[in-house]
């Protein structure tokens, strides 16, 4: 008997929109993170996100620039994420230093997607991010691009899963 691995639709099968908001991470300068704004709760099945996303207008600097993201699990009490910093859907200045913990960038690389050039506009999908099981959770962005956000930022997320057939 042969047994096939199959990709499943999840909770949320078709791309949705992250929580960026109308302009709130417009103008986030390098080195600087983003609280999404929406929680995301997965399915009992959901095991994996892809993200897509486009920045507009921003151009990336020298160097080797990347965008990082978190992903913060909600902690037992039910309002703070992660590693319990104030994440408060706004513009958080952590400075290198200060980057979230890398237990929460998904635990294995990739959690970062290193444009291959100097290019406007960034665009792209990650695929086959592990979630969190069965916990509520946020993304955090780390602008380590080289420049500011410009306008025209979407980031947009689906959930998935696989099962043996």
């Amino acid at each position: 008997m042969t047994t096939t691995a199959l990709w499943k639709p999840g909770s949320v099968a078709s791309f949705a929109d992250a929580g960026l908001g109308s302009g709130g991470v417009n103008g986030l300068i390098n080195g600087n993170a983003y609280q999404v704004s929406s929680v995301i709760t997965p399915g009992v099945s959901d095991m994996f996100m892809d993200l897509s996303f486009s920045f507009g207008s921003v151009t990336t600097g020298a160097g080797s620039p990347s965008l990082n993201w978190f992903l913060m699990p909600q902690n037992q009490d039910g309002t703070t994420y992660g590693d319990g910093l104030a994440w408060n859907n706004t513009t958080t200045n952590l400075g290198l230093a200060l980057q979230p913990p890398t237990e929460y960038g998904n635990g294995l690389p990739p959690n970062s997607f290193l444009p291959s050039k100097a290019y406007a506009p960034i665009l792209g999908t990650v695929r086959e991010i592990r979630t969190p099981p069965l916990t509520p959770f946020i993304i955090v962005l780390l602008n380590l691009l080289g420049n500011p956000f410009g306008t025209g930022t979407v980031l947009k997320y689906k959930l998935y899963n696989w099962s043996l057939q």
